[in-house]
């Protein structure tokens, strides 16, 4: 609940969450590299886990884009 608070009390908040969810992102998209190359580059079976993990980091990219709202927002 704290988080919360801060989050939505503090002005730098969004800079904050872009700069985690960027991080996300890139880890979110290196895990689901990962696992194309250790399923389908290698043994040529695709694994269920490369749309899921992409999918991650899509959303992460999503939050990128809402913390930016959130950074205009509030510097205005």
């Amino acid at each position: 609940m704290m988080a919360l608070y801060v989050s939505g009390k503090w002005p730098r908040t969004p800079i904050i969450r872009m700069v985690g969810t960027l991080f996300g992102a890139v880890s979110w998209a290196q895990v689901a590299w990962l696992i194309t190359e250790g399923t389908v580059l290698k043994s040529g079976v695709a694994s269920t886990g490369m749309p899921v993990y992409a999918l991650l980091a899509v959303a992460n990219l999503f939050s990128i884009f809402r913390a930016a709202f959130d950074a205009r927002y509030h510097s205005s």
